[in-house]
């Protein structure tokens, strides 16, 4: 079990570290630039790089997984998470 989190944890972390980058795509097309729709990809977006920094936090504090490439990955993993907070306030002010 031990591990399987060893590997698994850095894993879904990496995935959370691309996850934003599927934006620049996305945001080439015409419907995702107006207003509804863009407000909802933000938000989703948003959310889904605080959870990557929650996730993070949580393997390598609570799990311990403690390697080289957890450490990269928490760090940005939380960069992420901190620009996804800023995002979800600019949002609502």
């Amino acid at each position: 079990m031990k591990n399987e989190k060893q590997i698994l944890c850095p894993f879904i972390s990496a995935v959370f570290i691309l996850l934003p980058w599927t934006i620049l795509p996305l945001r080439t097309h015409q419907w995702a630039l107006e207003m509804p729709a863009a407000r909802v990809i933000i938000f989703l977006y948003a959310a889904a790089m605080i959870l990557g920094g929650i996730f993070s936090g949580i393997c390598y504090g609570k799990l311990r997984v403690r390697h080289t490439a957890m450490k990269i990955c928490l760090a940005i993993n939380l960069v992420y998470a901190i620009f996804g907070a800023a995002a979800l306030l600019m949002m609502h002010v």
